[in-house]
């Protein structure tokens, strides 16, 4: 009959079963514990992988962050203790802000060749370029930095007045108005020179650049303008 056929077969699956060594665990079973061997190579695999990554990240890490203070030991006018605090100000300002700890020591070393040299000084301009940088979407630190020395050397801004006398007040525009703090700044590093030596005040450059790039929508073609006609009306005199 039907039924003693397939009693049959089902005894054969079993000798055959019993021979291979799988009596007692059903298809779902072994195929169950295979898959949990193979997992587990699998994570093994993961995990020396993500070991190897991470080491080699820390290395890098390592290496980027001894450059970065061998380049401001260079520049920088403070002792080991004053250059020991200002690394760990750094990282915790990278922390706060989301930015890498070598970046904030490369933007120290950058604003202490250029004569904030001091442990407040560059601690104080690494941090605002790292700020003006987070509320800046966009921008890069380079960009953040290049602007701000143009603007405080143009316009005679102080170390301490920049976050309220330069970074607050492009920041209020780029929110306000058909642009963005970039543009701003971009617009603002090419004519800042310029405009100042043709008497214009760092709002009223700010406001006629920020006009201009709603317009163009271009900061580069707007700065040139902007620059080339006050320094020929107002400097050179230009035929």
């Amino acid at each position: 009959s039907s039924y003693n056929s397939v009693a049959k077969q089902l005894q054969i699956i079993k000798v055959r079963a019993n021979e291979a060594n799988l009596a007692g665990k059903t298809m779902w079973a072994t195929f169950k514990e295979k898959l949990t061997k193979f997992t587990g190579w699998m994570s093994m695999t993961a995990a020396v992988s993500l070991v190897t990554r991470t080491i080699r990240s820390m290395v890098t890490d390592v290496v980027e962050l001894d450059t970065a203070l061998i380049d401001l030991k260079k520049t920088f006018k403070g002792t080991e203790s004053d250059l020991k605090n200002l690394y760990i100000s750094a990282n915790e300002t990278a922390k706060q802000l989301g930015v890498a700890t070598k970046d904030i020591l490369e933007q120290a070393s950058a604003w202490s060749r250029l004569g904030y040299s001091n442990a407040e000084a560059a601690e104080t301009m690494a941090k605002n370029s790292a700020i003006f940088r987070t509320i800046s979407p966009g921008m890069d630190l380079d960009t953040a930095t290049d602007g701000l020395v143009s603007m405080m050397k143009a316009f005679d801004i102080e170390a301490n007045d920049v976050l309220d006398g330069i970074m607050s007040k492009v920041n209020i525009i780029g929110n306000k108005f058909a642009t963005d703090n970039s543009s701003i700044v971009e617009a603002m590093t090419r004519s800042s020179a310029a405009m100042a030596a043709a008497n214009n005040t760092l709002e009223e450059t700010i406001a006629l650049n920020t006009a201009s790039i709603e317009i163009t929508r271009n900061a580069e073609t707007t700065a040139n303008a902007w620059k080339t006609n006050f320094y020929c009306l107002y400097v050179q005199k230009c035929a």
